[in-house]
């Protein structure tokens, strides 16, 4: 992941995490989880792939299942606008990879 692309996934980490502690919801507790794990299995930014194969593309089809799951998660009536956030930055930080510079502006 670029380094601008991994400090929002540090960021996203850090929300969820803050939010978890005060959610009492297994639903965020399990959410904070995963992201945590992913985060953790990235802890070095890396460069994407030209081909879209190897490691990064999973690394890509992994933080899409993150994210579903979020969007998933949220869609009941909690619409619980931090998760909404970290889905943002998550999904800011996977078009940063993906090349969408614009992302940054």
């Amino acid at each position: 992941m670029s380094c601008t692309g991994y400090t929002y996934m540090e960021c996203a980490s850090t929300v969820i995490s803050q939010h978890a502690e005060h959610a009492n919801s297994e639903e965020v507790f399990a959410l904070r989880d995963l992201l945590d794990t992913y985060y953790e299995s990235t802890d070095k930014p890396i460069k994407p792939a030209g081909s879209g194969d190897g490691p990064v593309a999973g690394t890509y089809a992994d933080l899409s299942k993150i994210m579903s799951l979020f969007h998933s998660v949220n869609q009941d009536e909690r619409s619980d606008q931090i998760l909404h956030g970290v889905n943002y930055l998550m999904m800011s930080a996977k078009r940063i990879v993906d090349g969408d510079e614009g992302v940054l502006e």
